[in-house]
């Protein structure tokens, strides 16, 4: 819906423009007393299929400009070529017509007449509007892309903290900082970047409350914060070890290697 809006907008930007063009070539042939409306059609009607075929042209050169001085003027030298060419290419389909149509020559044909007919200005107007469109259409689109993406991870439960207690002090740990988490009888050892500390609770209900992405069951006796695994030893049966980066090594068991994808 917004593309379809977005390339609505620059066709209304060229069709205006077109319309003044229009305007400005009446007002010219009135100066000379001249009546030459199939010569005004005709630029009008070039202009518009010009610059609409120009536009998915101009637009890839607007995502792939920025602001520094070459590009500049890339874009200054592009505006000046395009608007001449769409001068050239209207002035071309008239004498076409006047002489093989119409059977007369151009009353207003020469380049001076032509250049103040099709007026170069307000061709050169259209190319800056129209790249002055797209580039602010280009950076909202990269900026709601940026807002919108969804995160591999989610933010609330990376930036979760839990309570553990250590020598009768309570501290709030990150579950990110969590390396791996032990159970011992009625009770779970979490082992983690800044210490490791002792919460009576079973692996599978810890699991339940903090259902972080990165914790993975290893073992009936391990959980594992796969961030941290550095390599994977396998034995014959399928069971092995998982190295980590602090240094450590915990279990893992055949039955939950889905839980690694190994």
């Amino acid at each position: 819906m917004t593309r379809f809006h977005n390339i609505s907008k620059q066709k209304i930007i060229i069709l205006m423009l077109v319309l003044i063009n229009m305007a400005v070539g009446r007002i010219f042939h009135e100066s000379l007393n001249l009546v030459c409306f199939s010569e005004l059609f005709i630029v009008a009607g070039v202009g518009y299929l010009f610059w609409n075929a120009a536009l998915p042209y101009i637009k890839k050169v607007v995502q792939k400009s920025g602001n520094n001085p070459k590009d500049l003027l890339i874009h200054s030298g592009l505006a000046i070529s395009s608007s001449l060419l769409s001068v050239l290419a209207s002035q071309g389909i008239i004498l076409f017509a006047m002489a093989y149509i119409y059977n007369c020559t151009s009353p207003s044909f020469s380049f001076i007449n032509a250049s103040l007919t099709n007026n170069i200005a307000l061709n050169f107007l259209c190319y800056a509007f129209l790249a002055y469109t797209l580039a602010e259409d280009y950076k909202r689109a990269k900026e709601k892309q940026r807002f919108e993406e969804v995160p591999e991870t989610i933010p609330t439960e990376f930036n979760q903290k839990i309570s553990l207690s250590s020598r009768n002090q309570k501290k709030l740990v990150a579950v990110t900082d969590i390396c791996f988490i032990e159970a011992s009888n009625n009770c779970i050892i979490i082992h983690t970047t800044v210490g490791k500390y002792v919460k009576y609770q079973s692996l599978k209900s810890f699991l339940e409350e903090h259902n972080h992405p990165n914790l993975k069951r290893v073992h009936r006796s391990y959980v594992v914060n796969t961030d941290f695994i550095s390599s994977i030893e396998k034995n014959r049966s399928g069971d092995g070890v998982l190295n980590l980066t602090t240094d450590q090594t915990v279990k893992f068991s055949r039955n939950y290697k889905e839980e690694l994808a190994c």
